[in-house]
């Protein structure tokens, strides 16, 4: 039988639930045992409804404690398959529960699959509710972002202890979930590989830039900036790479000389020159 932490996210689940569920059943009238013990019943009908559901309710939440998490899932169940309305408000109920253990992770690598993802993650934190890794509906391809629902808080408090978490062959971040899923986490996805590159020697052009960071992994794009007017090196470019990892190879190497500059590198994200 369940007992303390693990038991009252269940009661409060199905203590919710249960009264919603009864409500739509036809109102039966109450058994009372005679005071005398002689053990005849007598009918009392519940002409207040408001008494009824208050007495419903606190029976029901009495009753469910003395029961173990099967009995209440098998009658859910049985209850679910036998009213419609029973089984939505048992889907919308579980939906709201599991919204508050829910992480969106981004910066996936391309090879991540919606399995690859669950393991990632109850490996390292805790059982898995559902995961998913989010595809292009044409052509099938991983969009390199998804979402990790937890089955219980803590799991999902240790995992935000963390920012990034080891995925096949890359770090990926995490984060509770954004308003705009889609356009936030994709954002956050480039964001975290776009780097700011100062003190570029003036005759640097952009080939030899990329070629330059080239070394570090595959770059996706890139360029030096140039004066509109004069059409001059501004002295500071941009450098998207196709990983995290590559990208914060290149910011951690300490001899970044090139020409005769050491190169001044962060995330775009976190450093952006003044007057552009």
């Amino acid at each position: 039988m369940f007992t303390g932490t693990h038991l009252l996210p269940c009661l409060a689940f199905y203590c919710k639930t249960l009264p919603i569920l009864f409500a739509s059943l036809p109102k039966a009238s109450l058994m009372e045992s005679d005071q005398k013990g002689k053990g005849a019943a007598t009918n009392v009908s519940v002409d207040n409804e408001g008494l009824w559901n208050s007495f419903m309710e606190k029976h029901l939440r009495s009753l469910t404690e003395t029961l173990h998490k099967k009995e209440i899932v098998d009658l859910l169940v049985k209850l679910g398959m036998t009213f419609p309305r029973t089984a939505e408000q048992i889907r919308v109920t579980a939906r709201l529960y599991l919204a508050y253990h829910r992480l969106d992770v981004y910066g996936l690598p391309e090879e991540t699959t919606s399995e690859t993802l669950c393991d990632a993650f109850s490996s390292s934190y805790g059982e898995i509710a559902e995961g998913h890794v989010m595809t292009d509906s044409a052509t099938g391809k991983s969009r390199r972002f998804g979402f990790i629902t937890f089955k219980n808080i803590e799991s999902l408090q240790k995992a935000l202890e963390k920012e990034n978490t080891l995925v096949d062959s890359g770090q990926a971040f995490h984060h509770p979930p954004n308003e705009r899923f889609d356009g936030a986490i994709a954002t956050a996805d480039v964001e975290s590989r776009r780097l700011f590159v100062g003190n570029i020697p003036m005759n640097i052009p952009t080939k030899k830039l990329l070629g330059f960071f080239a070394k570090y992994g595959e770059i996706e794009e890139g360029s030096v900036i140039y004066d509109h007017e004069t059409g001059e090196s501004k002295g500071y470019g941009f450098v998207t790479f196709k990983t995290f990892e590559d990208a914060t190879n290149a910011i951690n190497d300490p001899d970044k000389l090139l020409g005769t500059n050491q190169l001044f590198v962060k995330r775009a994200h976190k450093y952006e020159p003044k007057n552009l």
